[in-house]
């Protein structure tokens, strides 16, 4: 009997994932109505509102909002030109943490960007802005990470640095760079010591073959106008405590915060939502 119980339950509660539409309209919202939930800003805050209240629909306990510290960050304007050989604009965006700046340098081209070519490259680095792609995808080898490549970058002077987009698409790439004091959590620690900006498969492409026809020599001028400052934001937090062992705790979460740029439907909104559809089905089952 007990198990028939237990399956009979487990029906239930798959036959209501399957069959319903609910976490998609909660992902419709979070994304449509609320926005990109960049962490810090008041779109970030009013999606912890409304997922607290969903849980509280569901009928989760002690639903809280946990408030902690940490450093915001907002663009403003970002231009790119090419200075030499010829003068030419690009768009691009900010990365996330790149401070403000006003820099014309010399730009020097490191490939995919990873370790070996940073050493190859070695004092020419220095005092120059990195173009490099974005990501390394070479099949059997280590992927390297951005803010490893900005790291290697930093530690060698360099003054700036692009990121190509490994996507043809006009899509800008994007992502954080780490910050002066890594371990440091207020806006001086987090604000990253040198200028970051993304670019397209394309703009980057077409860098690339105006510098190889002066033996890869050109100069870049950087405007960004961004700010770090102090802010806060806050975990949502449910429970759904159990009857026969309710000091023992299984944790599941996601982020729920995304880029300015976008609407974070995939990193990480749907897993927000997949988590919160989970403890919607077990909620309703509480007791069982």
């Amino acid at each position: 009997m007990a198990n028939d119980r237990q399956r009979a339950i487990e029906r239930a509660i798959l036959g209501d994932i399957w069959t319903t539409n609910e976490p998609y309209e909660v992902l419709r919202e979070l994304c449509d109505d609320i926005g990109h939930r960049y962490a810090g800003s008041e779109s970030e805050k009013h999606g912890a509102e409304f997922l607290k209240r969903k849980m509280e629909d569901y009928g989760l306990q002690n639903v809280r909002l946990e408030e902690f510290q940490m450093a915001g960050w907002e663009r403003g304007s970002a231009s790119l030109t090419l200075v030499e050989p010829v003068e030419r604009s690009y768009s691009c965006v900010a990365m996330p943490y790149c401070p403000a700046a006003d820099l014309t340098a010399e730009v020097i081209d490191v490939g995919e960007g990873e370790e070996a070519d940073f050493e190859r490259a070695g004092a020419d680095v220095r005092g120059k802005i990195v173009i490099s792609a974005a990501e390394t995808n070479k099949p059997g080898e280590r992927k390297s990470h951005r803010t490893d490549k900005y790291g290697w970058a930093v530690e060698r002077g360099a003054a700036g640095y692009i990121y190509i987009n490994q996507n043809p698409g006009m899509l800008h790439i994007t992502g954080s760079i780490t910050g002066r004091n890594p371990a440091g959590d207020r806006a001086v620690d987090r604000e990253a010591p040198i200028p970051a900006v993304g670019v397209s498969w394309e703009a980057g492409s077409t860098i690339l073959r105006l510098l190889e026809r002066t033996g890869g020599k050109g100069k870049i001028h950087l405007k960004l106008e961004n700010r770090t400052f102090e802010s806060t934001s806050q975990n949502v937090i449910g429970e759904i405590v159990g009857s026969d062992y309710p000091d023992e705790v299984v944790l599941m979460g996601g982020h729920y915060d995304g880029h300015d740029i976008a609407q974070g439907a995939g990193d990480d909104g749907a897993g927000a939502v997949t988590g919160l559809e989970a403890a919607r089905v077990l909620a309703a089952h509480a007791g069982d």
